[in-house]
């Protein structure tokens, strides 16, 4: 999660030399903008929105799980990082009989009176 954060820090910064790099790069004592920069900043358009494609795919990649849970009434009946497979159409099916199944049978029958 922090080098996600990182990856988006990255991102922005990036986006913020291409578009202010002439005013921040003597700031921070630099007096030569380097070449890659220059380029960058020659289309800057097109530049921050590959910066803004490529920083999104990586952070998403960074923050990825593979998690895939199915929840019923609050309750899991199926959790893909505890088989480490996607559940069918069947199981899931068949969990939640299971689920029902045992929630019927804690609700207590009225009594008749």
């Amino acid at each position: 999660m922090a080098i996600a954060r990182l990856a988006n820090l990255a991102q922005f910064g990036g986006m913020g030399l291409i578009l202010a790099g002439e005013r921040i790069l003597p700031m921070l004592g630099l007096n030569e903008t380097p070449q890659i920069l220059q380029n960058a900043m020659s289309n800057k358009m097109g530049s921050c929105m590959l910066l803004y494609f490529i920083g999104g795919t990586i952070s998403q990649n960074l923050m990825k799980t593979g998690a895939f849970e199915v929840y019923y009434d609050g309750h899991q009946i199926f959790s893909k990082m505890e088989t480490n497979r996607m559940p069918t159409r069947e199981e899931i099916l068949k969990s939640m009989d299971r689920y029902l199944a045992q929630a019927h049978k804690q609700i207590p029958e009225p009594s008749e009176s």
